[in-house]
């Protein structure tokens, strides 16, 4: 099991150094226009669910339920029966005939075209991806030249993890329409997530030189320079994205990344803020306004906030949890009981945060199970309290615990000030042994 890489810097008197900001919306895709709607953000609360077995007894009767869902008008019910099927699989053709009907239904009157579009989008707002990109492909077998269908086709490649395919996708559609917005604006975005940034820039730039006031090119142009690090121009450029519509939670918290990462402490908190106070379930910004909260040694707000980073909204952006059955310890009584601490994000903070570790077998833990990327084990070997030290490489077994948690939830389950921060040290040794190896 690979452990994230990228530590962080901190003090280690004190915690809440620049630690990983996270953006949620990379770019704005423009996709869904046939139902005049544009994606801005990622869809509501969900995380995006892995493709699960379809059994064969399985398919046909959901098939005949979301048939007869339709047939009764009951639009949504049959669109929530068809959900898991394109789910399972993408490419399943009778349920995509039959979400194409469904959205017929819905829209009016419309060409074969238009409706399989609409298919499209629905499958995409619901990060159905690698269904949306079979949906678009049906649609463009019918309209082959429709470049607002290749515009979103190709977006849906890059979501399902096909950059390549996305961006000559899209640099067909800009040979049949040079100036489509929606078209060159998707093409930056794919351009970005090959790492193509100079060029990525030239598309949001077109797309501005033509469209001023466009605030998904805008916030899209203010991520690019970030990626640069040209963070006064990424901050001025997501304040234009604002001046011209300031309701988008994601522009605010995209500005605040920058003017984090420029160290201004205060305009950043104002910006994450402002992200909540439009969207007070956003997980991306309370763990991002965490950052400058516990900077500021206001550990009482961050640490709460600071748990939102394994919210299963953030998706791939978060901090995964562990993948075991057992529930997450949020301060329950652990006497008689075992825990299995969990590492997150790098190695630096894995070192940092151990400190805490012992503190559990002094609430009476009778078991504790620290688990580490296999550089740390030996070391961590040496830390008072732990029963069992396990290793991430991919071999051996985990045994059932009581609870789980990550490490640096632990400051917030003991209630951490910044006079309380454990502070005896050394808490770990190199011996000997390491020493002649």
């Amino acid at each position: 099991m690979a452990i994230a890489s990228g530590a962080a810097i901190k003090r280690s008197a004190a915690i809440g150094a620049r630690w990983r900001v996270f953006s949620d919306l990379s770019d704005v895709p423009a996709i869904g226009r046939i139902l005049g709607c544009q994606i801005f953000r990622k869809s509501a609360v969900r995380r995006r669910s892995r493709p699960s077995p379809m059994h064969a007894h399985t398919l046909p009767n959901c098939l005949r339920e979301a048939a007869a869902q339709y047939a009764a008008g009951q639009h949504a019910a049959a669109l929530a029966t068809l959900d898991p099927v394109l789910n399972a699989l993408p490419d399943q053709a009778e349920a995509h005939e039959l979400a194409t009907r469904i959205h017929a239904g819905i829209a009016g009157p419309h060409t074969a075209a238009a409706a399989q579009r609409n298919a499209a989008a629905w499958l995409f707002r619901c990060e159905r991806f690698a269904a949306a990109v079979h949906a678009f492909e049906r649609a463009r077998a019918l309209e082959p030249g429709h470049v607002t269908t290749l515009a979103n086709l190709g977006i849906a490649l890059l979501r399902a993890n096909r950059p390549q395919d996305a961006e000559a996708v899209l640099a067909h559609a800009l040979i049949l329409d040079p100036h489509h917005t929606s078209a060159r604006l998707n093409h930056g975005t794919v351009l970005r997530a090959l790492g193509r940034l100079t060029e990525a820039e030239a598309a949001y730039r077109d797309v501005l030189a033509r469209e001023p006031a466009h605030v998904a090119a805008w916030n899209n142009l203010g991520l690019l320079l970030k990626d640069l690090n040209r963070l006064p121009e990424s901050e001025r450029a997501c304040r234009r994205a604002l001046a011209l519509d300031d309701r988008h939670a994601e522009i605010h918290n995209n500005l605040g990344n920058a003017l984090w990462q420029m160290g201004e402490i205060a305009a950043s908190i104002d910006a994450y803020q402002r992200a909540l106070a439009l969207r007070p379930d956003y997980a991306a910004a309370r763990t991002n306004l965490a950052l400058p909260l516990l900077t500021r040694g206001d550990y009482a707000n961050a640490w709460p906030l600071y748990e939102s980073r394994h919210d299963p909204s953030m998706g791939a952006e978060g901090v995964a949890r562990p993948p075991v059955p057992y529930p997450q310890w949020q301060g329950e009584p652990l006497a008689g009981k075992s825990v299995l601490v969990w590492p997150e994000q790098g190695l630096g903070d894995a070192l940092q945060f151990v400190r805490y570790v012992p503190m559990l077998k002094a609430l009476g833990a009778a078991h504790v199970s620290l688990a580490c990327a296999p550089t740390l084990a030996r070391l961590f070997e040496t830390l008072d309290g732990v029963d069992r030290v396990i290793a991430l490489d991919g071999t051996g077994h985990i045994e059932r615990h009581d609870y789980w948690v990550l490490t640096m939830s632990l400051p917030l389950r003991f209630g951490t000030t910044v006079a309380t921060i454990p502070a005896r040290v050394p808490y770990l040794h190199v011996t000997y042994f390491m020493i002649c190896i």
